[in-house]
């Protein structure tokens, strides 16, 4: 077994790096003559954070896999990318279409994180990196949380507090997975169009695929951390409130008016992604109608009530 290998790649954020990506780690692996089981995790922990940066991030991605024996086998993998906005942990069921990515890293991982790097257009991007190692007790691993670092975020000079009151835990949990599930099919069919004559979508489906690039970049963590504790925690609904500027609820509703667009194509049979079902699609439209009403109407907050009427 070798002792020490380092192998890197710098890929371009398409579809088919996630394949080059998996077939430099076999062939790290095989180099190294790393065993099955080890292998694999390895092979999928890479996959899994190529996609990432491949949907998310934009620009080349750079892939490191490092193997050495300091006295058990580890190997490292470091994935970089331009953009700064750190992935997110989610919690889904693991046949979920999305957000998979991250936490099944963490589950495979010894260790894991994410840095500031810079990158050649002298921005700062990001470096996500794990270890995995041969025959891992994986019991004292740390809650996989504890390594995410809140997304920096400045409120903009004339930002007002806007209050989401009795938002039901699972309903936003399921949202956020909708909304997720939604964009990464976007995102692809959106690489896909970019290959001529590889798709032949309907225009109102490519209007759509149009009008979502603007999103792919965007940092969507919203309240994702927050109602993932009060889930473990037990809780049934949560008080939340973020500070927004009047200027992104007309955005924010254009936001809406995408998921909504996709999701009318969805039960159309022209996506993949199932239409959200009606609770969730009204909590999303809940969130915009409150925020309109306390930043524009300054109207005093009113609680999540699936059964109420929203005019927006």
């Amino acid at each position: 077994m070798t002792a020490s290998l380092t192998r890197e790649a710098t890929l371009a954020a398409q579809p088919a790096s996630v394949a080059a990506a998996r077939r430099l780690a076999r062939d790290v692996l095989a180099e190294a003559s790393i065993d099955d089981e080890l292998a694999a995790d390895v092979v999928l922990a890479t996959s899994e954070l190529v996609a990432n940066a491949v949907l998310h991030a934009g620009g080349p991605v750079r892939v490191r896999l490092s193997v050495r024996v300091d006295p058990t086998v580890a190997v490292r993998v470091e994935v970089g990318d331009e953009s700064p906005v750190p992935p997110s942990l989610r919690e889904y069921e693991p046949d979920a279409s999305t957000g998979r990515g991250l936490g099944l890293v963490a589950r495979l991982a010894s260790r894991w994180g994410i840095e500031a790097a810079p990158v050649a257009t002298s921005r700062v991007g990001k470096l996500v990196w794990c270890e995995l190692r041969a025959a891992d007790d994986t019991a004292d691993r740390p809650d996989p949380l504890s390594h995410m670092a809140a997304p920096e975020h400045v409120d903009a000079p004339d930002a007002q507090t806007v209050r989401f009151l009795a938002v039901p835990v699972d309903v936003y949990l399921r949202l956020q997975e909708q909304n997720d599930g939604v964009l990464r099919e976007l995102a692809l069919l959106a690489f896909t169009a970019d290959l001529a004559g590889e798709i032949d979508p309907s225009p109102e489906l490519l209007d759509v695929i149009e009008r979502s690039r603007q999103y792919f970049n965007v940092q969507r963590e919203g309240f994702r951390r927050e109602v993932g504790v009060a889930a473990v925690a037990g809780e049934v609904v949560i008080d939340l409130a973020g500070r927004y500027s009047p200027s992104v609820v007309g955005p924010a509703a254009d936001y809406v008016d995408l998921f909504e667009r996709a999701e009318d194509l969805a039960g159309r049979d022209e996506m993949l992604i199932a239409p959200a079902d009606p609770v969730v699609a009204k909590l999303r439209r809940w969130f915009i109608a409150e925020m309109s009403g306390q930043l524009l109407e300054k109207r005093p907050p009113q609680p999540f009530d699936p059964d109420a009427d929203l005019f927006l």
